[in-house]
């Protein structure tokens, strides 16, 4: 009786919402797996549920959140699937939810293993899958839950831009951050942040530790062309109203450098004279 109240209220919510694509999981999906509970949030229903944080997800771009309680031979567990308008996004939100991970890219290219926690950025979800309880310490549970996920909502992997994948960046193996406005930047560990209120932005960014202090790489994209200029400016690098490529102020030096899309630049900031070139090419 109660997985046929299952199935009516994920085909009801699913009815109300016809941009909601996930696939809910089902009691049998992992042996020893039974649905407690399974609801499906938009609009002011995933206001309510998620409070002030609902905000960080709709900056990114928020679809739906599917929330379901799963109860695992003697393990209770939560999985929320939320939905975002691109890979992208749920990348985005992935990168600055992550705190502190035991294993990383175990299960999926972008995971998050913790003690009580697994998240994951699979195609256009975010997927966060938690445990109450404390009797696997090994999380085999939340591992098997994302394994049944993926199967089900199979999508294609997300890829970083080339300049992440490449160099001294991807040799650091440290996390790379996406903020699409001032609420996901605020969730990155990045010194910028009072010079770009009211620029529109897009920034993929990272964070490499050096003995002679921190290197912050970014590739920030602009919806217009004086957003650009705006970004410069702050940064301290134009001058008589041109650009300067690079330049040492206080302790500080920055570069950018130019790409393809005229919208589009690298920029770099570090307490040492390395250029970008330098980091793409170590």
């Amino acid at each position: 009786m109660h997985n046929k109240l299952f199935h009516i209220s994920v085909l009801l919510f699913a009815s109300l919402n016809t941009q909601a694509q996930v696939i809910p999981l089902k009691s049998g999906d992992v042996p020893g797996l039974t649905i407690i509970s399974s609801d499906l949030y938009t609009d002011d229903a995933f206001r309510s549920y998620s409070g002030s944080d609902a905000n960080l997800y709709l900056e990114y771009g928020f679809r739906s959140l599917l929330v379901q309680r799963l109860k695992m031979n003697a393990d209770e567990l939560k999985i929320e699937v939320f939905e975002m308008t691109s890979p992208e996004a749920a990348y985005g939100i992935y990168s600055v939810s992550v705190i502190k991970c035991m294993f990383r890219d175990t299960v999926a290219p972008f995971d998050c293993q913790g003690r009580f926690q697994y998240q994951a950025a699979i195609g256009p979800y975010y997927v966060s899958i938690s445990r109450s309880t404390d009797k696997q310490v090994t999380g085999t549970g939340m591992m098997s839950v994302a394994r049944a996920f993926m199967t089900k909502n199979h999508t294609a992997p997300f890829r970083l831009p080339d300049a992440f994948n490449q160099g001294r960046i991807r040799a650091s193996g440290q996390m790379v951050y996406f903020a699409k406005g001032l609420l996901g930047l605020q969730h990155c560990p990045f010194p910028w942040g009072n010079e770009i209120i009211g620029i529109n932005f897009s920034m993929y960014s990272i964070m490499i530790p050096d003995q002679w202090g921190d290197i912050y790489f970014a590739r920030f994209s602009f919806l217009r062309p004086e957003d650009l200029t705006r970004f410069l400016n702050a940064m301290g690098l134009m001058s008589y109203n041109m650009p300067v490529p690079s330049r040492f102020n206080e302790g500080i030096f920055r570069e950018y450098q130019t790409t393809s899309d005229p919208l589009t630049i690298y920029f770099m900031q570090s307490q040492q004279t390395i250029s970008i070139r330098q980091i793409l090419n170590y």
